[in-house]
């Protein structure tokens, strides 16, 4: 499990996580929910990667990369 410094825009504090949330628009939240409630299963989990050698993920998904890490 890979664990990353996460700055929380609620807050402002950033937290070493494992888990946090990422904002996207509405659309994406939409076709996400959409998948979720066809069978109870999100296809499409992974919405990002961090590859070696890079500070940040490369998201797979549309998102301004602001995140949260509480909830």
């Amino acid at each position: 499990m890979l664990s990353l410094p996460v700055t929380s825009e609620e807050t402002g504090r950033t937290r070493v996580v494992d888990r946090w949330g990422l904002r996207v628009d509405n659309a994406v939240f939409e076709r996400i929910a959409e998948d979720k409630r066809d069978d109870g299963i999100i296809q499409q989990r992974e919405v990002g990667r961090k590859r070696p050698g890079q500070l940040a993920p490369d998201y797979g998904i549309q998102t301004t990369g602001a995140a949260i890490t509480e909830w």
